[in-house]
């Protein structure tokens, strides 16, 4: 009897934690084109997304237009709310907290 009640405890433990690790929220953003790839993630996302009707930034979309650096500053300007968008089609994702999540991979992979 003890064997089976741990081995069930063992295994519904190790499936808790898988999923911790699997589907933990994670930050994301639309992937930096290569030439602005030595921008801070923050200032990115505050440049490219286009803010939703809740008023939030839309990590889903970024502003169809080219962003060029501002001469001798490293920021970005950030085009009018009116400015055509598209869908994000790579993403970045906030790796301060794990390296990789099983979602990261997912999403990478289709």
């Amino acid at each position: 009897m003890f064997i089976t009640l741990y081995s069930s405890v063992t295994t519904h433990s190790w499936q808790m934690l898988a999923n911790k690790w699997l589907t933990n929220p994670t930050d994301y953003w639309c992937a930096r084109p290569q030439h602005l790839a030595g921008i801070d993630p923050e200032a990115w996302v505050n440049a490219s997304a286009p803010r939703g009707p809740d008023g939030e930034l839309d990590r889903c979309r970024v502003f169809d237009v080219d962003f060029p650096l501002n001469v001798g500053v490293d920021t970005l300007e950030r085009p009018s709310e009116d400015a055509p968008t598209r869908n994000c089609t790579e993403f970045e994702y906030d790796r301060s907290e794990f390296q990789v999540r099983g979602v990261q991979q997912k999403n990478n992979n289709g």
